[in-house]
């Protein structure tokens, strides 16, 4: 049994090498086709204007934030 969970992790663990690998080539390749992440900040900007008025929550802290910032205010 041990030996089948050994050669199990040792399977996965080289599996996940290479995947981890090929995230980090992409994300070079990403680096050198937008270097200043010029793209990646204009489609988040375009995002959020687009989703400009729909978010209930948009510039209210939320959860245990929220519940917190209240605890902070009332003590």
């Amino acid at each position: 049994m041990n030996e089948a969970v050994s050669r199990f992790v040792q399977e996965r663990s080289n599996q996940l090498v290479q995947e981890m690998k090929g995230v980090i080539n992409s994300l070079k390749e990403y680096q050198r086709s937008d270097p200043n992440f010029e793209r990646a900040i204009e489609r988040l900007v375009n995002d959020e204007v687009a989703q400009a008025g729909a978010d209930p929550l948009e510039g209210r802290p939320a959860g245990a934030v929220q519940a917190e910032i209240r605890g902070l205010l009332h003590a």
